[in-house]
């Protein structure tokens, strides 16, 4: 669950990654017993090697893999390498998928 590639500061959400070549399979699981959480997960891209090198293209898509019906969606601000998963119930998880095009 702790990795050098993606770390949220909240001790309660755990992150746990996959990496394949041109893509992260991220798992973020809220811990806490009793108290929903809006996770922040910073996401070194870089190391990752999901940057591409023309600035011009498409190059990332992210994407919940299984998001409950109701639930929001994740957000991902590339500038600041945050990826927001909100509204995580008390010991539940999602997958989340970052995919360089």
């Amino acid at each position: 669950w702790r990795n050098p590639f993606v770390a949220c500061d909240d001790k309660d959400v755990l992150v746990s990654a996959w990496r394949l070549r041109d893509r992260i399979l991220l798992a973020v699981f809220n811990n806490h017993g009793k108290s929903g959480k809006e996770a922040m997960v910073k996401v070194d891209l870089e190391k990752l090697g999901l940057v591409t090198k023309l600035p011009w293209q498409e190059f990332l898509r992210v994407t919940d893999v299984d998001k409950g019906e109701g639930e929001p969606p994740c957000q991902f601000d590339f500038y600041a390498r945050v990826l927001k998963v909100p509204a995580l119930t008390p010991h539940t998880g999602r997958l989340i998928s970052i995919r360089r095009y």
